[in-house]
C-alpha cells in the first residue's frame, strides 16, 4: 500500500517525461502492454491535454483486460470449431456473439 500512495502523491508532480521515469518503471512491471506506448498514443487525441500516470496506468490496464476478453471469446469459439490456429473470422464471429462486443461490429472491415 505504502508504494501505491507514493505513486499517487509523486505523479501529481510530474510535468515531464525525465521526472516521471522513476514512477513509470514502478506501473511497468504489472503491466504487459507498455504504458510509454499508450501514452504516446493518449497524446495524440487533440482533446486530451494532460494526463497523470494513474490515468495512463488505468487505460493500459483497461485495454489489457479488454484484449485478454476478446482473446478468450475468440479462443472459445476456435475451440469450438475444433481448429488449432485463432482467425480473424474467430474474432468477428466472438463480436457477433457477445452482446457486450457489439460496438465493434464492422471496425476490423
Amino acid at each position: 500500500m505504502d508504494d501505491d500512495s507514493d505513486l499517487v502523491g509523486d505523479s501529481q508532480n510530474c510535468e515531464n517525461d525525465d521526472k516521471c521515469e522513476g514512477i513509470s518503471e514502478k506501473h511497468e512491471r504489472s503491466t504487459r502492454i507498455p504504458i510509454t506506448r499508450v501514452k504516446t498514443i493518449m497524446k495524440t487525441d487533440s482533446d486530451l491535454s494532460l494526463s497523470s500516470l494513474e490515468a495512463v496506468y488505468l487505460v493500459t490496464k483497461a485495454t489489457e483486460l479488454f484484449v485478454e476478453f476478446l482473446s478468450m471469446e475468440a479462443y472459445k469459439i476456435m475451440s469450438q470449431n475444433k481448429k488449432k490456429t485463432l482467425q480473424k473470422k474467430d474474432v468477428d464471429l466472438a463480436i457477433e456473439q457477445v452482446d457486450a462486443m457489439t460496438f465493434l461490429e464492422g471496425a476490423f472491415d
